[in-house]
């Protein structure tokens, strides 16, 4: 099964990034999960990272992204 590693958000000259095992204010991120959407006229992208108890640290939605994958031998 392959999950998300690392999530690089692209902003003009800048960028900003998601990864498991990374400290984001105070919480270590533990999953990087992609919730977006296609429907018949559009895609809707969004992702969400999460801490190890499920809570919320981050959403990105529409954004131009690098996702880094990687094999889980689940």
């Amino acid at each position: 099964m392959r999950i998300i590693s690392k999530l690089t958000v692209l902003c003009g000259s800048s960028s900003r990034t998601f990864e498991v095992g990374n400290v984001i204010n105070g919480l270590t991120v533990a999953k990087i999960s992609n919730n977006g959407a296609e429907y018949d006229n559009h895609i809707h992208s969004e992702y969400h990272v999460l801490d190890a108890n499920g809570d919320l640290i981050s959403v990105i939605e529409n954004a131009s992204v690098i996702v880094d994958w990687q094999e889980n031998e689940k």
